[in-house]
């Protein structure tokens, strides 16, 4: 019966395979012990016990699924701002490069360049600072 719960839970889990083996070698050493613990003669029964207390599997993964989406998201949130580093560190790489190559733009173009130059830098910190709605359930 152990055997069964534990197929169902980690098809309950398969959203996170890591996630998944790690609880199910937590679970299985929890009705293991509970188990052992019984007073019956009767191994089946005991199995039944143990595993109707510890509940359902898809339940129990539900609870686990809170824990593995808030560990995506928070790498998600790392990868996004380092992403948008790494932009501004070739955004500016890129001035410093023109720089060091003294190349200039013509002076027709220069008012022109100053004006695309402001929309890209404003654009650049709105999207960084622009707080973010959250979508309601």
């Amino acid at each position: 019966m152990i055997s069964g719960y534990l197929k169902e839970l980690a098809q309950a889990l398969s959203f996170d395979p890591a996630l998944s083996a790690r609880i199910l070698r937590e679970v299985s050493d929890h009705l293991e012990e509970a188990v052992a613990a019984e007073r019956a003669n009767d191994r089946h029964e005991a199995e039944r016990r143990a595993i109707e207390r510890f509940g359902n599997p898809r339940e129990l993964a539900a609870e686990f699924a809170a824990v593995s989406l808030a560990r995506h998201a928070r790498r998600a949130g790392i990868v996004i701002v380092l992403a948008t580093l790494a932009v501004l560190g070739m955004m500016k790489t890129r001035v410093a490069w023109y720089a060091v190559v003294q190349r200039t733009i013509p002076e027709d173009l220069a008012s022109t360049a100053r004006f695309v130059l402001a929309i890209d830098r404003y654009a650049f910190w709105l999207a960084v600072g622009a707080p973010r709605r959250r979508r309601s359930r």
